[in-house]
């Protein structure tokens, strides 16, 4: 085992101790929380195969491991951007943009379950695999960041509304984001086949510590129903 697998590991463990205390939660918004969970599950399972992926790809065909691989992380960007909207109570301003998100990403699972036209063949570097990207797969890419910078944008659109006594947590939420998704893009980066030091191989490493901190907001109560202060209640920031 190396950083690179290791780091999943780690992270599946921590993001999967995320979803079920989101699940258990009955502080914050419920339907909240379960977004949450259901985000932090998508993480623990796309990490989970690529932090146990000598086991799997000694039982099951590489391809079939790289589709599992991917059903997690699809949802990813699109369970964080629904989150987003929720939390910032702005459905009615991005109804059409959950939308997009959805279709889009159930559009990528059939593409890269029956065709060859978002991943192709398994890729063996070093001491783990990865599937290779194809042509579609650059679109993939852009729509993930666009997602996370959406969602990201409107909470941080949203902060300054919320109560001093949670906004410390969310801050705090919001920082490890940040640092997390900077560190994991070293999960695509080595798709192309690119290195850069200390991002690989130790990127990974923040997602673990983006997990405490959501555990953190969680336990803060930081993602309650009433989370405006009334002088600013009628706030519903978005991007549009």
């Amino acid at each position: 085992m190396n950083h690179f697998t290791f780091s999943a590991l780690l992270t599946s463990i921590l993001s999967f101790v995320a979803c079920l205390y989101a699940l258990q939660n009955t502080h914050d918004n419920k339907r909240v929380s379960r977004i949450f969970a259901l985000y932090w599950f998508s993480i623990a399972f796309w990490s989970s195969t690529v932090g146990f992926q000598r086991f799997l790809l000694a039982r099951i065909d590489e391809n079939v491991w790289g589709w599992f691989l991917h059903f997690g992380v699809l949802f990813i960007p699109t369970l964080f951007l629904h989150f987003s909207v929720k939390l910032t109570q702005t459905t009615a301003k991005n109804r059409g943009v959950l939308f997009v998100a959805y279709s889009l990403t159930f559009l990528y699972l059939f593409l890269n379950s029956f065709t060859k036209i978002f991943t192709k063949e398994i890729a063996h570097r070093d001491a783990y695999a990865y599937p290779t990207p194809a042509l579609l797969y650059p679109v993939y890419f852009g729509s993930f960041v666009v997602f996370i910078v959406w969602g990201t944008i409107l909470i941080l659109k949203f902060l300054p509304s919320v109560p001093a006594g949670k906004r410390g947590s969310i801050g705090i939420f919001l920082l490890f984001h940040c640092l997390a998704y900077l560190g994991g893009m070293d999960n695509f980066a080595i798709m192309w086949d690119i290195r850069i030091f200390p991002f690989y191989p130790f990127g990974l490493y923040a997602v673990p510590l983006y997990a405490c901190a959501s555990i953190y907001a969680l336990k803060k109560n930081a993602f309650s129903t009433d989370l405006t202060t009334p002088a600013t209640s009628n706030l519903s920031p978005s991007l549009g």
